[in-house]
């Protein structure tokens, strides 16, 4: 029995091998690496996932939420428009600091952040954070994928009143292939400590 089996291996082994010939002549080695680099990629982003912090945040707050994959994306209002939802229902996270030192100001896909209101509304001279002071905060999220639940990180939240009246939230997971989908009341009772004002327009 052992030696048929070795018998059948012998002769399968040159035939795969043959086929294999077949298939990179017909395909092209080229093709190939490209789409097996491109699988490797698409596997990585979708191995992630949601970030560990945000996940264990959301179970411990007992608050439901979904998860919506779709297209690799770089932007909020490119991901609004990969998953097919509003963009006006997307919150778009920026890293702030002041000095007291950094925080979340959270804003639809659609809007652009004020400073200038901001100050008038919370009294702080408000900046732009740099790439890798996000790096150094958000380590285990992909650059620009921050989650807008700052007590998650210890960070203070400023979230736009034009968030908190919509009936259902899209947020980054922490990667630029997913994002959390929770209901308002939800998103709402999340960003019930947060600081709250109208500082963003439409764009």
């Amino acid at each position: 029995m052992t030696g048929l089996r070795i018998v059948r291996l012998s002769v399968l082994i040159p035939v795969f091998a043959f086929g294999l010939c077949v298939v990179l002549s017909a395909f092209g080695y080229a093709a190939l690496a490209e789409w097996l680099e491109q699988r490797g990629k698409t596997s990585h982003a979708a191995a992630k996932g949601i970030s560990a912090t945000l996940r264990s945040y959301l179970e411990v707050e007992g608050r439901p939420y979904e998860l919506l994959q779709h297209q690799r994306t770089f932007t909020s209002m490119a991901a609004a428009e990969a998953a097919h939802v509003p963009g006006s229902h997307v919150a778009k996270t920026v890293l702030v600091k002041d000095d007291e030192g950094y925080l979340l100001a959270v804003i639809p896909a659609t809007h652009r952040l004020l400073f200038d209101r901001m100050h008038e509304r919370f009294g702080h001279d408000f900046g732009l954070a740099k790439e890798r002071e996000m790096a150094a905060l958000f380590g285990e999220c992909e650059t620009g994928a921050m989650p807008p639940f700052g007590e998650a990180y210890g960070l203070r939240v400023l979230v736009d009143d034009a968030l908190l009246d919509q009936d259902e939230i899209y947020c980054a997971s922490g990667n630029h292939a997913q994002l959390v989908h929770v209901a308002g009341p939800t998103f709402r009772a999340l960003m019930s400590r947060a600081g709250h004002g109208p500082f963003s327009r439409p764009i």
